[in-house]
């Protein structure tokens, strides 16, 4: 499974060792392409933006915050 996120966030540019565990724990919580799962689609703009992985990751989880507070995801 976590080969799965390494293989599909590395096309985003995400390689870090802190990144893959938050993003392959949120598979493992949230199911597989959660990232696709986003109502508003607000996950996939992240990923596919220009920033680097640190910013990419900073707003990954404050939008994964709000999902899972309102119950979206």
């Amino acid at each position: 499974m976590v080969a799965q996120v390494v293989q599909r966030m590395g096309v985003y540019g995400i390689r870090k060792l802190r990144s893959i565990h938050v993003l392959a724990s949120w598979q493992l919580f949230f199911g597989e392409r959660f990232e696709q799962r986003d109502p508003a689609g607000q996950l996939i703009q992240i990923l596919a933006g220009h920033l680097d992985e640190d910013a990419k990751l900073a707003q990954l989880e404050r939008r994964m915050d709000v999902l899972h507070e309102t119950g979206a995801l």
